[in-house]
């Protein structure tokens, strides 16, 4: 779920949750130190990519497809790949009853990632970010799994630069890319297959400090998920 709404992020339940959220205890230890950080290495030269869920600690769509993936028991053929579940603390409060209220513990998460945000006080999500960023730093491409509140098309948020609409096209799907700058009004565009051009945006949305993609068009947490992709520059 992207935040609408209040400043906190944290809106009205609005719609019934269907899906179960997944026991994720099998991957608390890891294999890298850090806690829910498990990194498949193929032993040969390669990219680090990564894929990212749990931001949100009631975002369970992208939990329920990390946990599959990961016990699939698959390897990178080359480079390494790393899977990671973000605010877990979050997410073992969860309740579908009332989704919304485990968003996060004590801030938003995903506020945190600027330069010097984590600074001047300490608590939950802070100190779990300044764990990661370090971790987040040694990879080459990353996916972040999030998913919303209402019915919306699925999505991938790429940012401005080329590198990062590349690397959501190679995805292949979905269709629906946003190209958004940190202070700026986003456009939701689709690329066609085939196309490096991105066509006609479908419709614009604003960000702000508080919430990404007011009066957009949202996505039901019981059908739909999102997944936003970037690579570091």
């Amino acid at each position: 779920m992207i935040g609408f709404g209040s400043a906190s992020g944290r809106k009205a339940d609005a719609e019934r949750v269907e899906l179960q959220p997944p026991d994720i205890s099998a991957w608390r230890t890891g294999n890298t130190g850090i806690p829910f950080v498990t990194t498949l290495d193929s032993g040969r030269p390669g990219p680090h990519a990564a894929i990212n869920a749990l931001m949100h600690g009631n975002e369970i769509s992208g939990a329920i497809a990390l946990d599959h993936f990961m016990r699939q028991d698959l390897a990178p053929l080359r480079g390494k790949l790393s899977c990671i579940f973000a605010n877990t603390a979050a997410f073992e409060t969860f309740n579908p009853a009332t989704p919304n209220a485990s968003r996060f513990i004590d801030e938003d998460m995903n506020r945190l990632w600027a330069d010097g945000a984590t600074d001047g006080g300490t608590n939950l999500e802070r100190s779990r970010v300044r764990v990661l960023r370090p971790f987040f730093e040694t990879v080459d491409m990353l996916l972040d799994l999030h998913s919303m509140q209402s019915e919306s098309p699925p999505l991938l948020l790429s940012g401005p630069r080329e590198k990062g609409r590349m690397f959501a096209r190679s995805l292949n799907s979905p269709a629906v890319i946003v190209c958004i700058r940190a202070t700026q009004t986003a456009c939701v565009c689709a690329i066609s297959p085939g196309s490096t051009r991105l066509e006609t945006p479908m419709f614009p949305f604003s960000q702000n400090a508080a919430s990404i993609g007011a009066g957009a068009p949202k996505a039901s947490q019981s059908t739909r998920s999102i997944a936003f992709c970037s690579q570091p520059a």
